[in-house]
């Protein structure tokens, strides 16, 4: 049997206020040791966010009548559901955070020669740099370009932001050594135009120019190598071949395009020591002209294995 209200204040007062001692004491609330930072909060929300919209799309959640998931609310009525989907949602944010355009040669070039077997065989090496270097131009072309306008911007000493259209033709007309090449300077300010063309972006007129150099070269062709008649259908000016003829020689002591990265250069040389190892290695063994051995692979100071030749001279005394 119960007692009313009245009947507990009156007890209360009777019996008074507890000691000291038995009062209850302050609890400080504990500092939390290992909180989540920030990171982890935004990485977890975008987990629960993955979870709930592939749950909309499959029909588990979501529909006329349907409540809204909480935040807080589990990831996954199943524990290896949940760790699978926080797996391939972080392994999605970091390659999204870590993918760039990344030169493929680089790794290649830089990696020790015997850290793969099929690198470190003779002979294999410069075929697969050479294949790196021709998927870089044609399936990475930003890449290339981007190494290219940094070379280009360097030659002509000013910044790669500075770097006008215009340029490659003066770096053909000043720095290159074309000089009584008719047909390379022809050439190169064929390529210089298309390059400025294609650098402001003016792509029909771009085409344009390219149906025109083709025509270049079919007439070339018609007229056994002369160029001027050829050049007309261009619509271009003349080259400046009172300029072009002084840079005869190349300066400074760099035998190789100024234009091309040392990593371009090393896949193509490593790639051309690896054809002069197969063609000595299939072209058939010869006997040296004046070595030990003649014609038929025997001793010069030799007889012949049925007694001919002449005999070997002796060295005992003579018989009276």
């Amino acid at each position: 049997m119960g007692i009313s209200s009245d009947q507990l204040e009156r007890l209360l007062a009777a019996v008074g206020a507890p000691p000291p001692r038995l009062a209850e004491p302050a609890v400080e609330p504990r500092p939390r040791r290992h909180a989540r930072p920030p990171a982890a909060d935004s990485v977890r929300a975008d987990l629960r966010a993955g979870i709930q919209e592939e749950e909309v799309d499959s029909g588990e959640v979501g529909g006329v009548g349907s409540e809204a998931p909480q935040p807080n609310a589990p990831l996954a009525a199943d524990p290896y559901r949940a760790i699978l989907m926080q797996n391939q949602i972080l392994l999605t944010q970091l390659i999204s955070k870590t993918a760039s355009p990344r030169d493929p040669m680089a790794a290649l070039m830089t990696e020790e020669a015997g850290s793969s077997s099929a690198l470190a065989a003779t002979g294999a090496r410069g075929c697969v740099a050479r294949e790196s270097y021709t998927d870089l131009v044609q399936s990475h072309p930003e890449v290339f370009l981007k190494e290219f306008r940094k070379l280009l911007a360097r030659e002509m000493e000013v910044s790669p932001a500075d770097l006008q259209p215009a340029m490659l033709r003066g770096y053909f007309e000043r720095r290159v050594p074309l000089g009584n090449m008719k047909t390379l300077t022809y050439q190169a300010f064929l390529v210089a135009e298309l390059w400025r063309l294609a650098e402001q972006g003016d792509w029909p007129q771009l085409h344009a120019q390219l149906a025109a150099g083709a025509v270049f070269l079919e007439q070339a062709a018609m007229d056994e190598g002369r160029l001027e008649v050829g050049w007309l259908f261009t619509g271009l000016l003349e080259p400046p071949f009172n300029i072009t003829n002084q840079n005869s020689k190349r300066k400074g002591a760099q035998s190789f395009a100024h234009l091309a990265h040392p990593r371009w250069l090393a896949a193509n040389l490593a790639y051309l020591k690896d054809l002069d190892f197969f063609d000595n290695r299939a072209a058939p063994k010869t006997a040296r002209p004046g070595g030990k051995f003649g014609a038929g692979g025997k001793d010069k100071n030799d007889g012949d294995d049925d007694g001919g030749g002449a005999p070997a001279k002796s060295n005992r005394p003579k018989k009276n």
